[in-house]
């Protein structure tokens, strides 16, 4: 199991990833989409942590090129609108490599996602020991990793019982 020093090294890493790809540059697309989600959506926050404290965390781990991943957005979609207003949070995390900023935007709009996305220049996937995606992680309110898998019924079941106290 992960503990909150881990959980405290992937927020810092995936901040400053984030923060190094936001440089300025922004493509101006749009990616506003029914529940407003953007991508990059810590720029500015210096702390994942900040952002996530005392809840509840789910990473969604996915690719632009990963035909499963696309798969995978209508069922996380749901967990999203079903755990929002219940003290969990669910960020997706863009692991492409190649003109990411790009590849996100293009599968936030096209994909339908609602939730939002961060950008990972592996690192953070690296803390998590990503093998496969999409894979889904689910972090509790102490900041301890408590699940991963790749099956949205899997992270239901361990968000039922970090919300229920069991």
């Amino acid at each position: 199991m992960r503990n909150r020093k881990a959980m405290r090294l992937a927020a810092a890493l995936l901040a400053a990833s984030i923060l190094g790809s936001c440089s300025g540059q922004d493509s101006g697309e749009s990616v506003q989409g029914p529940d407003e989600t953007e991508l990059l959506a810590l720029k500015g926050v210096d702390h994942l942590e900040e952002l996530t404290r005392g809840k509840v965390v789910v990473l969604d781990f996915w690719a632009g090129w990963c035909p499963p991943c696309k798969a995978s957005v209508p069922h996380v979609n749901k967990l999203y609108e079903k755990y929002k207003g219940r003290g969990v949070s669910v960020y997706g995390i863009n692991l492409d490599t190649k003109n990411q900023e790009t590849a996100a935007r293009r599968a936030i709009k096209s994909w339908g996602i609602k939730y939002p996305v961060l950008l990972d220049s592996g690192a953070v996937a690296r803390e998590f020991k990503v093998v496969g995606i999409p894979m889904l992680a689910v972090i509790d309110k102490d900041g301890t990793l408590k699940s991963t898998g790749h099956s949205v019924g899997e992270v239901e079941k361990a968000l039922e019982a970090l919300l229920s106290g069991t």
